[in-house]
């Protein structure tokens, strides 16, 4: 899928997207650059949508080892992003490397979830409602069940989960 205001790589008929350059805002948002944090105050528009994007559409070469929550729920924070605008990480099809995918918007709202940002813990509640990686989820969830915004968490995870699902997430 690509990635707003990137050109296709290399291969024009490849799907993969190639990042930004790496001086545009787009580019420096991608890499998770300190660099971008300025730059995204001084063209918030454009910057919220970029931060969107690169959560929807995780950047991100390995996403094991290179961190963006961190920046990307400060820049959702900051720059005053609806929360709800994050679901269509969700929305897609399980892709070639399984649910990780959906690694990045779970991290970002479990981050935003910890900074007690209001809505965070009901758009983890959609994240586990959509069947999507529920050890992950769970795992961002299960922290904040004595929080206002978890009322029926058990629900969603009976409603959603199998015996052999909550099997292998518990044990």
């Amino acid at each position: 899928m690509p990635v707003l205001g990137c050109d296709d790589a290399d291969d024009p008929g490849s799907t993969e997207s190639s990042w930004a350059e790496p001086s545009t805002l787009l580019g420096m948002i991608q890499r998770g650059r300190g660099a971008c944090y300025g730059a995204a105050h001084a063209e918030r528009a454009m910057a919220a949508e970029f931060v969107v994007d690169c959560v929807v559409h995780d950047p991100r070469w390995d996403h094991q080892v290179e961190e963006r929550s961190w920046l990307y729920a400060t820049l959702v924070v900051d720059l005053g992003v609806d929360l709800s605008r994050l679901r269509a990480a969700l929305a897609g099809p399980v892709g070639a490397s399984g649910d990780s995918d959906t690694w990045l918007a779970t991290g970002v709202l479990e981050r935003l979830a910890h900074r007690g940002v209001g809505g965070s813990i009901t758009e983890l509640r959609h994240c586990l409602r959509s069947g999507r990686d529920l050890e992950q989820v769970l795992g961002s969830s299960i922290p904040f069940t004595g929080h206002p915004e978890a009322e029926g968490l058990l629900d969603d995870v009976l409603e959603v989960a199998d015996d052999e699902q909550l099997r292998s997430t518990i044990g």
